[in-house]
């Protein structure tokens, strides 16, 4: 008998739950299925961590360790830009935090986004917080001013298609920009700027085009024009003062929204967010993987031509940007390449400057592109931290241990990665005029006697010690999220 109830009650139990399946609402289907799109999307992103198919850097367990948390970065960015900001009531967010940093970020910049949609009108509002001057005529004449601002609206966000044929696409571009040191201010020093598809015709104001018809190359290499309609407004603070610099206080605002709340997120919308949120974090991992591993070449020669893109243990002459999304036409000149040192090695680099840049940034990066932690480390080192040599040339030393002098940038323990070199100039130079940079490798008891002609100032580790002091003083300012 009790054989019997036993195997009802398990039918019972069983038709209960397969009623309740049959019986299950449209809405809780549709929300389940993007739930599940998502966790098979990470474990896509995950694979993208380490496989060939995908152009997984070499595995080595330091790379692996960072790269979980480089996928982690990228799930929580990309979570707050689908869940959490719409175009209709837009908030100024972090594209980079210290967790999620990608695309090769500048150890110097604070990268900042807002969605729009370019259909319609923004203004945003800004103010250099502590300053209580009044006789400042632009961004750049304040200390405590970030030393370079740049304001641009874009179309998308690079990589989200995990795919290198969107730069041929001419999907990720620029429709306008302006940057601090044209950027009008009132005497309190506030600034606003419109963002509309028109500037009106009395309006002499800040002005960003958020429609514009833009010159895009075919497949078969024929330019033809297309209207793009942006869909973010994009900002870099670069800090070149790390001691008295703050960020700007910023806000955006959609013109006459104002007071009015987003509209409601729909069952499918809501489920769409979720499957965009776990392919776009699939495609930004492959995506960096493919232009890293072909698109540069950091890992060795790919298109058997003889030699890698980026130099190993040297740079490549300084050139423009090359993507239309990154700073284009903001008069910034890149210079890259890989470093590869054993512990009794360094390398020295010896930057020459015919035309004196206005700010000069560099910094190392891991396989993510990713630059290494610059708050607990002398990783990075821009013009104010180096000591400048005559006429207008300056050195580095890259090692994996602190030789005493002060122009010492940090490996963090890495044995090879990558090195970028950022030069901008308020006047662009011609190209006779580019920034020279020679490489050589040393052994890292041979820096002292390399240097000697340079007179180096040399530090003490209690000197070093202050330095990072500061630069995590910064680093939490730069990223505080109150």
């Amino acid at each position: 008998m009790k054989k019997y109830i036993f195997i009802g009650i398990v039918a019972v139990v069983f038709v209960f739950f397969l009623v309740r399946e049959w019986t299950k609402p449209s809405y809780q289907t549709e929300l389940e299925n993007g739930f599940d799109a998502l966790l098979a999307n990470l474990k896509k992103a995950e694979r993208n961590l380490t496989s060939p198919v995908a152009m997984a850097p070499p595995l080595e367990e330091r790379r692996l360790k960072e790269g979980y948390k480089y996928l982690l970065g990228h799930l929580v960015r990309i979570t707050g830009s689908e869940f959490n900001n719409n175009p209709e009531t837009p908030r100024i967010e972090r594209a980079i935090t210290f967790l999620s940093k990608w695309t090769g970020d500048n150890a110097d910049n604070a990268y900042l986004q807002a969605p729009i949609d370019g259909n319609f009108a923004y203004k945003v509002t800004g103010m250099v917080p502590y300053y209580r001057g009044n006789n400042a005529k632009t961004l750049r004449d304040i200390p405590q001013a970030p030393g370079l601002v740049l304001f641009q609206t874009g179309t998308n966000m690079v990589g989200d298609t995990g795919s290198l044929k969107e730069f041929k696409t001419c999907r990720n571009q620029t429709l306008g920009f302006i940057d601090n040191h044209s950027l009008q201010i009132e005497p309190d020093v506030s600034f606003e700027i419109l963002l509309s598809t028109e500037k009106p015709d009395s309006y002499e104001g800040n002005w960003l085009a958020t429609k514009a018809n833009l010159p895009c190359k075919s497949d078969n290499d024929e330019e033809k024009t297309k209207d793009r309609v942006a869909k973010f407004l994009v900002i870099r603070e670069t800090f070149f003062n790390w001691s008295r610099e703050h960020p700007l206080d910023l806000d955006i605002v959609r013109i006459g929204f104002e007071g009015i709340p987003p509209s409601n997120v729909s069952t499918a919308e809501r489920a769409e967010q979720m499957r965009a949120l776990g392919e776009k974090t699939a495609n930004q991992i492959e995506f960096w993987n493919w232009l890293m591993q072909i698109g540069l070449e950091a890992w060795g020669d790919r298109d058997f031509d003889g030699e890698a893109r980026l130099p190993v243990n040297d740079v490549n002459p300084p050139e423009p940007p090359f993507v239309a999304g990154g700073m284009a036409g903001a008069k910034l000149l890149y210079a890259s390449g890989m470093f590869a040192l054993e512990k009794d090695e360094a390398l020295i680099l010896e930057i020459e400057n015919p035309a004196k840049p206005d700010y000069i940034g560099f910094h190392l990066g891991d396989a993510w592109m990713q630059s290494t932690d610059q708050a607990n480390y002398v990783s990075s080192r821009n013009h104010s931290q180096m000591e400048a040599a005559e006429n207008n040339s300056t050195y580095l030393v890259v090692a994996h241990k602190d030789p005493g002098i002060l122009n010492w940038v940090d490996t963090t323990g890495l044995i090879n990665g990558q090195m970028v070199f950022r030069f901008w100039y308020s006047d662009e130079p011609s190209a006779d005029k580019f920034p020279q940079i020679n490489a050589r490798k040393v052994k890292y008891d041979n820096i002292r006697g390399e240097l000697a002609s340079k007179n180096p100032t040399m530090v003490t580790q209690s000197q070093r010690r202050l330095e990072v002091a500061e630069r995590q003083k910064h680093i939490r300012m730069r990223y505080r999220e109150y």
